[in-house]
C-alpha cells in the first residue's frame, strides 16, 4: 500500500512538473530591437545596431545579457525590478541622453508592469554634473523582430 502511494505521489509530482515546465519557458521574454545610435550598457559602449536583450541566467533575473546580431558584441548587466505606473502596451527600450552619449535605463515588455532599471553608472552621473543645463531625455526605441 505504501509503495503505491508513493508511485502515485511521484508521477504526479512528476506530471506537474512537466506541466510547470513551459509555462515558465514561455515566461523567459526577450527584447530584440534595432538601436539606431551607439550606447552604453553597464560598462560598455555597444555600436548602434540590431540587439538582443534576454535573461542572462533563469535564476538570475537581474542580470541581463545584451547581444548584437552578429555576436560579436556582447555585455552582462546587473538590472533592478522597477514597477510601471501603468502596464505597457508595447515592449521598449529607454535610453538617457546625456551630452551626446545615450545610456540604457529601462526595458519595458508588453503587458508587464515590473521592467528592469540599470543603475546609473559613474560615467553617467559625471557626465550630468559636467552638462552646465542638464540636458537629459527619455528616448525610446521600440523593439522590432528585425531577424527573427
Amino acid at each position: 500500500m505504501k509503495k503505491h502511494a508513493l508511485k502515485v505521489l511521484v508521477i504526479s509530482g512528476l506530471f506537474t512538473l512537466l506541466m510547470i515546465a513551459p509555462a515558465y519557458a514561455q515566461s523567459d521574454e526577450r527584447v530584440i530591437a534595432d538601436i539606431p545610435f551607439a550606447f552604453v550598457a553597464g560598462s560598455k559602449t555597444l555600436p548602434a545596431g540590431e540587439y538582443e536583450i534576454k535573461r542572462g541566467n533563469m535564476n538570475t533575473p537581474d542580470v541581463l545579457l545584451i547581444r548584437g546580431e552578429d555576436n560579436r558584441e556582447a555585455v552582462f548587466v546587473m538590472t533592478e525590478e522597477t514597477q510601471a505606473r501603468r502596464t505597457p502596451d508595447k515592449s521598449e527600450l529607454i535610453f538617457n541622453e546625456v551630452g551626446n552619449t545615450y545610456f540604457l535605463s529601462k526595458i519595458w515588455v508588453a503587458g508587464d508592469d515590473i521592467g528592469r532599471e540599470l543603475p546609473k553608472t559613474s560615467a553617467e552621473r559625471a557626465l550630468e554634473q559636467g552638462e552646465s543645463q542638464h540636458l537629459t531625455k527619455a528616448v525610446k526605441v521600440t523593439p522590432c523582430r528585425c531577424g527573427s
